[in-house]
């Protein structure tokens, strides 16, 4: 796949990477105080929720109109009109915020303790930076760039814990948790701009003789559902937390949940990198009308995804009551065995069913996008309202898990009757019955009683088993391929910034 392994290689090793940061601080420092780790998710979370209001949509025209503006000139107007909706949404948020952020305040007040409440209005400044990152970084990606945006989007990693520890040694507040959460998407954001800079394409120009009144009409009308379908869209994978912070007092609960969904969230990383590099190449396959190019990366994706993300799904699973006995607060921890478990069929889901958002949302039906994901964010609601009471954080992730698999259905099926095209190849069966024996191992799998031992044990027979299964049985030649540029990865670390 070329720019697309290459590229999507570099950004999944980089997220591993952080992963790897993420995994030491879900297992020894945020059980140490789930309370302000729920606090923190919370504030991240409904920072997220605001983030297509306040770019009024022009995220999702960065990729999609790209194309049209690849001279010098035109791209550097659309940059700055990107640039201009999004500070037009910014003093929109504002404005509505300074109007109903007191009421509220005030409504949650009600329900949760003095340290939630001070820690509340961080949410502002977070989503701001946070929508102008994450604008940035699709707008790097039209350069074929992830590998460095995507160490950039990860300085979370290191931000989160180190606000966890100072809390919970007393050195700073939850006022000051609340100021650090904001100075990392601040941090990051500087560092998108920095390195667009260094690309050379951090220029800006008013000159919109380009904007014809049709073309901007069409954009105007794609960002309008650009708006709405990005919000479903987090209101179907993001509102269980916000959903539990606002029906759970126990903001505790809301911490555990988070570090379970970070535990699933491991296994998505293949996706997101490829997803991101992927999605300007579509763009440009689709409005040539290069649909067998298109169906190429359309059924490599599949297999290639699934392949990995079924791997860390048994290495995750296979280990999971080890994992959690290593934690402090294991029995606390342990609540959020199941919401692991939910949350990661929802991934595999999404993985094997490979780039379909991308073809739909780059295709003249991008409409169907929007309401189809409407629908599903106002049943996944719906699912939260009834499981949350009844199951708690289970019950959460047990609705994120239906939304996603009947959203990724009803793609599927879409994309089938327009473009009479589908994702799966016989590699599929093969990669199935792979999983099955790893995960036999895994649960066969004799007891040391020593979890870390298990652990260690556990993910080298299983990860070397399944490893030697993918290459003897052919299943995917990109695999063996990234294999092997993993290990020249490895030899010359160098190579990975070029």
């Amino acid at each position: 796949m070329g720019v697309i392994q290459r590229q999507g290689a570099k950004q999944t090793l980089i997220n591993l990477i952080a992963a790897g940061i993420g995994g030491i601080s879900t297992i020894f420092i945020y059980p140490l105080d789930f309370e302000v780790y729920g606090i923190i998710s919370f504030v991240q979370a409904t920072a997220f929720l605001f983030s297509p209001f306040i770019l009024l949509g022009a995220q999702n025209l960065t990729v999609r109109y790209f194309p049209q503006f690849k001279g010098q000139e035109s791209r550097h107007s659309f940059l700055t009109l990107l640039l201009l909706f999004a500070l037009a949404g910014t003093i929109l948020f504002l404005v509505l915020a300074y109007f109903f952020y007191p009421w509220y305040e005030n409504y949650m007040a009600g329900k949760k303790d003095d340290l939630f409440i001070r820690a509340l209005p961080f949410f502002i400044p977070t989503a701001i930076f946070y929508s102008l990152g994450t604008m940035m970084t699709q707008y790097i990606s039209n350069f074929h760039r992830i590998a460095v945006p995507g160490m950039i989007n990860n300085l979370h990693k290191l931000f989160y814990p180190l606000i966890v520890l100072l809390f919970y040694f007393k050195i700073i507040t939850v006022v000051g948790a609340g100021y650090l959460i904001a100075v990392n998407y601040f941090l990051t954001l500087l560092l998108l701009v920095l390195y667009l800079s260094r690309l050379g394409e951090l220029k800006f120009s008013t000159d919109f003789s380009f904007l014809e009144r049709p073309l901007f009409q069409d954009m105007a009308t794609f960002a309008f559902y650009g708006v709405f379908g990005s919000l479903s869209g987090l209101l179907m994978s993001r509102i269980d937390t916000f959903m539990i912070g606002n029906l759970i007092r126990d903001d505790s609960l809301n911490g555990i949940s988070s570090n379970a969904n970070y535990l699933a969230f491991v296994i998505q990383i293949p996706s997101a990198a490829l997803g991101a590099i992927a999605g300007p190449i579509l763009a440009v396959a689709i409005k040539s009308g290069r649909m067998d190019e298109v169906e190429q990366i359309y059924k490599k994706s599949s297999i290639n995804l699934f392949a990995i993300g079924l791997l860390f799904f048994l290495l995750i699973w296979s280990c999971i009551d080890d994992i959690f006995q290593i934690m402090p607060n294991s029995e606390k921890a342990a609540l959020g065995k199941y919401v692991v478990l939910f949350v990661a069929i929802s991934r595999l889901v999404d993985m094997l069913t490979s780039v379909n958002t991308h073809i739909i949302s780059y295709s003249k039906y991008f409409r169907f996008n929007f309401y189809t994901i409407v629908l599903l964010s106002i049943l996944n609601i719906g699912f939260n309202l009834i499981f949350i009471p009844k199951y708690a954080i289970v019950g959460a992730a047990l609705s994120t898990c239906l939304s996603i698999t009947l959203y990724n259905l009803i793609k599927l099926i879409y994309i089938r009757y327009r473009f009479q095209m589908q994702p799966f190849s016989s590699g599929l069966i093969k990669v199935l019955v792979i999983g099955v024996v790893g995960y036999l191992i895994g649960y066969f799998f004799p007891d040391t009683g020593i979890p870390i031992l298990n652990i260690l044990l556990k993910c080298a027979l299983i990860g070397i088993l399944y490893g030697f299964a993918i290459m003897k049985w052919k299943v995917s030649q990109d695999l063996t391929s990234l294999f092997y540029q993993g290990l020249d990865w490895v030899r010359h670390p160098s190579k990975l910034f070029r």
